[in-house]
């Protein structure tokens, strides 16, 4: 979840690497500071978040929820970037 001050467009992306390339995942677009995603199909391999600013700036709280296993994945997968 991602909640920016008042008055601003914030909007976050979750994106994962295939292919050589960074692909949207998951996207919230809404018009307002609140912002918040859901992933459920993921799969093993390198993941980030994406915060862009549509309107206004400022300070932005950031956190997830992770509840993917990590210690089942192997050592050379486990990447927050």
């Amino acid at each position: 979840m991602l909640v920016g001050p008042a008055g601003t467009d914030f909007d976050l992306r979750l994106e994962k690497f295939v292919n050589e390339e960074w692909i949207s995942v998951s996207l919230s677009l809404s018009s307002d500071s609140i912002e918040e995603i859901s992933y459920t199909n993921a799969t093993r391999g390198f993941y980030r978040f994406v915060v862009v600013s549509y309107r206004g700036s400022g300070t932005y709280q950031f956190g997830y929820d992770e509840s993917v296993d990590l210690d089942a994945l192997t050592p050379d997968r486990k990447s927050v970037v």
